[in-house]
């Protein structure tokens, strides 16, 4: 950091509000609201708003990526 052009991460910059959050998975508000309510993406409060880890949230996407994929099919061992 002896040139200044990189700078430290703080708490605040892995964390996302509701509508950042919104916008980065490009869903509306209400259903950031939605999620959270039903547990389904993972969160904290902060002063009685959500707030989101960066990284917690990639590991979730990855896992609903995961998810999401079709099983490959097997290959027949007929002969």
């Amino acid at each position: 950091m002896a040139d200044g052009s990189s700078k430290k991460r703080t708490a605040a910059d892995k964390l996302l509000t509701t509508t950042e959050l919104a916008e980065y998975l490009n869903v509306c508000e209400h259903t950031i609201y939605r999620w959270c309510k039903t547990g389904k993406i993972p969160h904290f409060s902060l002063n009685s708003n959500y707030r989101f880890e960066r990284e917690e949230i990639r590991r979730w996407l990855d896992a609903k990526h995961r998810q999401e994929q079709p099983p490959k099919p097997r290959k027949s061992r007929a002969g």
